[in-house]
């Protein structure tokens, strides 16, 4: 990886460190999410109609595409999670270094408390962007994470074929 001074504009290769604030980060994350929610979604099967809901995984991988497209250094985690005391409630979101991102959280909100278990209905209401330290009360309702690394060559071809495919599949039906 990198170390990227933002100041100097100087790069050297030498540890895994990135120095990208976080609120570039989430200048981008709010920006993504406002893209999800004003697409047509009678036209975009990546986006259901019951965006946030069960959009998670999909959302934080096209997050996380369009983070590599910007910054090709990032290495960003893919974090699949489930809610403690429930094994039908699960979530994913996207870590860089200690920060976490997830731009589909507030489905918490949307979904009836009695589908949830009490500790993510007891820390309502979920931001719809949320990016901070690791540490925050959604993460923490959560157990048994499973992390997928993003880094930018092989993820970015993958992700460019398989939305070249949707495409494809899209326009034929």
């Amino acid at each position: 990886m990198l170390i990227y001074n933002l100041r100097e504009n100087f790069c050297t290769a030498k540890e895994t460190i990135f120095l990208l604030t976080i609120n570039k980060l989430k200048k981008e994350a709010f920006k993504f999410r406002g893209l999800l929610e004003k697409c047509d979604k009678s036209k975009t099967e990546l986006v259901p109609d019951c965006f946030p809901i069960m959009s998670c995984k999909i959302s934080s991988m096209l997050l996380s595409y369009h983070f590599l497209k910007l910054w090709p250094e990032l290495e960003v985690k893919g974090i699949s999670a489930i809610a403690e005391k429930n094994d039908q409630i699960t979530h994913y979101w996207l870590e860089i270094d200690e920060i976490v991102i997830d731009i589909t959280g507030d489905q918490y909100n949307l979904i009836k408390g009695s589908e949830l278990n009490k500790e993510i209905v007891s820390n309502r209401p979920f931001k719809a962007v949320h990016v901070s330290n690791k540490m925050k009360v959604i993460y923490m309702t959560f157990s048994n994470f499973e992390k997928v690394n993003y880094s930018c060559t092989v993820f970015l071809q993958s992700m460019k074929v398989l939305l070249r495919i949707w495409s494809l599949i899209t326009i034929s039906s």
